[in-house]
C-alpha cells in the first residue's frame, strides 16, 4: 500500500521548504542543499524495489553528508532478510533514530461495519455502547484553524511540540480533501476532540487525534476512531494505519506506551518496519557514526 509520505501533496510541502525533489524509479527522494558543505538526502517510505545504485550516483552529485533511507519494508515480508542485508552489502548501517514510525497497526476494513465493530476490545465496545448515553456528536469539518487550536493547547497539556500554524497548514493543506477532519460535540456545542486522517484507498492514515482536558470523562477518543474508520470504509478504504506503536527497539518517550495501550485495544494486525537505514559519506562524521550515535 502507497504511504502518504510517497505522495505529491506530501511532496509538495518540503519542495515548498527548500527541499530539491528528486525520483529514483517511481519513488521521491528528497534533497537538502547546504551552503558550502553539501547536502542531506532522505527517502521516506520508498518500496524494496528502489535503485541504490542511482541513490549512490545521486549522493555524489549532491556531494551528501549523508543518506538516511526509511524503507516501507516489515520484518514479516518474505523479502525482508535479504533486502536488510542488500543494504548491508551497499554501506548502510542501521539508524537510531526515526522520521516516521516504525511500528504500527493496521485496521482491517473489509468486513461489515458489524463484524469490525466485534473485533475491538470489549472496553472498547463498552466505551462506544456507553457514549450513546451522552449528547454526543459528530461533524465533519473542513475548519484547519479550529482543529489545529485543539492539536495547540493538547500539545501545550501532555508536552509535545506543535508547528507553527503557517506551517501546519502549508503540509497538511495540498492535501485537500484526502484529507478528513472530524470533530467532537457535547450536547452540540461544545468541542472535545479532533480526528485528522487522509483517505486515498485502499488505505487510510491516522494523523492526529487531539482532545480536551474534560474529553476524559466522556471517552470520546475512541468514537472518534470509530467514526473515522467508518468514514474510510464507506470512501473505498480497505486498510487504516494507526500511525505509529511504541517500539522497544528505541528510546522512544514512556509516555507512547499508555497511547499504544488504547491503540491495541482495536486489536488490528501489528507491524514492525525495517530500521531507518544511513550511509555516510562525510569523514568528519564518520566517528558519529562508529560510535552508533546516529
Amino acid at each position: 500500500m502507497a504511504d502518504y509520505r510517497q505522495s505529491e501533496e506530501y511532496i509538495q510541502y518540503f519542495s515548498k521548504k527548500g527541499w530539491l525533489v528528486e525520483k529514483v524509479g517511481d519513488t521521491f527522494a528528497l534533497i537538502r542543499k547546504i551552503p558550502w558543505i553539501g547536502s542531506i538526502i532522505k527517502v521516506q517510505r520508498c518500496d524494496g524495489n528502489i535503485s541504490l545504485n542511482e541513490i549512490e550516483k545521486m549522493a555524489k552529485e549532491n556531494r551528501a553528508l549523508f543518506v538516511v533511507i526509511e524503507p516501507d519494508i516489515k520484518t514479516e515480508d518474505t523479502c525482508y532478510a535479504q533486502l536488510e542485508q542488500t543494504f548491508k552489502l551497499n554501506g548502510y548501517k542501521d539508524l537510531n533514530f526515526f522520521l516516521s514510525p516504525t511500528k504500527t497497526s493496521y485496521i482491517d476494513l473489509t468486513g461489515s461495519e458489524e463484524g469490525i465493530l466485534s473485533s475491538f476490545d470489549s472496553n472498547i465496545r463498552k466505551s462506544l455502547r456507553g457514549s450513546l448515553k451522552k449528547d454526543l456528536s459528530f461533524r465533519l469539518s473542513n475548519n484547519l484553524e479550529e482543529f489545529y487550536s485543539l492539536l495547540y493547547e493538547a500539545g501545550k497539556r501532555r508536552d509535545f511540540s506543535v508547528q507553527t500554524f503557517s506551517d501546519w497548514k502549508d503540509k497538511w493543506g495540498s492535501f485537500g480533501s484526502q484529507a478528513q477532519i472530524i470533530l467532537a460535540y457535547l450536547d452540540g456545542k461544545e468541542l472535545l476532540g479532533g480526528n485528522m486522517f487522509t483517505i486515498k484507498p485502499p488505505v487510510a492514515f491516522g494523523l492526529f487525534l487531539p482532545t480536551t482536558e474534560y474529553c476524559r470523562s466522556t471517552q470520546v477518543a475512541a468514537n472518534l476512531i470509530w467514526e473515522g474508520l467508518k468514514i474510510a470504509k464507506k470512501s473505498g478504504c480497505t486498510s487504516f494505519d494507526l500511525d505509529g506503536l511504541y517500539d522497544d527497539r528505541y528510546k522512544s518517550p514512556k509516555k507512547w506506551r499508555g497511547v499504544t495501550t488504547f491503540k491495541r485495544k482495536f486489536r488490528g494486525h501489528e507491524v514492525e518496519f525495517m530500521r531507518p537505514q544511513v550511509k555516510v559519506y562525510a569523514w568528519y562524521l564518520k566517528p558519529l557514526d562508529w560510535l552508533r550515535l546516529l
